[in-house]
């Protein structure tokens, strides 16, 4: 059974509470005024997935920890963040691997078919109970796809990356690494341009 956006909130602020962060101080970190952040916790407010990420930063947890019943007690350095990115791609191999066409899912989420593809294309930000409608029409856990096994997910274009690299000598390898690590480095850039 899915998490309501409400046991969502419920769960962020039982967090907070455990982690003895002030409303005001997790205002500050988001750099709103006290009543705004509230509304997270309240639920009035649209949570969206980079929400989450911050949310995760500021409690030292993984995201995943906002749609499981236990508390974590153990703070995490890095906490695991949902690559938004990657989320997004995640959407669209469900989606096909389901069998469902773009207008299916946008009509499952109550959407337009090019605001769908938008959040696909990861150029609309993602509401979490969007997150949660796409789950349940796909029938797949949210857990499963915050916290993907890479291993099943691998795209074909990414696995042709690996084997061509095996293939290389050492300086056509380090050539292709500083090729993809400056398209790496661009996406995060128009990423994080994307959030802010």
């Amino acid at each position: 059974m899915m998490a309501e956006l409400s046991d969502v909130a419920k769960r962020i602020k039982t967090i907070r509470s455990y982690r003895e962060i002030t409303t005001e101080d997790a205002g500050k970190f988001f750099g709103v005024v006290k009543s705004n952040y509230g509304r997270i916790e309240n639920g009035t407010t649209v949570l969206r997935v980079h929400h989450l990420n911050k949310l995760a930063q500021l409690l030292k947890v993984p995201v995943t920890a906002f749609f499981s019943e236990d508390i974590p007690t153990a703070t995490i350095a890095n906490p695991y963040q949902v690559d938004i990115g990657v989320l997004c791609r995640l959407m669209e191999n469900y989606r096909n691997e389901a069998g469902y066409t773009l207008e299916e899912v946008a009509k499952a989420l109550g959407l337009s078919s090019g605001h769908y593809w938008k959040i696909e294309n990861n150029q609309s930000p993602l509401a979490v109970e969007q997150l949660q409608k796409f789950c349940e029409f796909i029938k797949v856990p949210i857990l499963e796809i915050l916290k993907p096994d890479y291993s099943k997910q691998l795209d074909k274009a990414v696995a042709d990356v690996f084997q061509i690299s095996k293939e290389l000598e050492p300086p056509q390898k380090r050539e292709l690494l500083q090729y993809l690590q400056a398209g790496i480095n661009k996406f995060q850039t128009r990423t994080v341009k994307d959030e802010c």
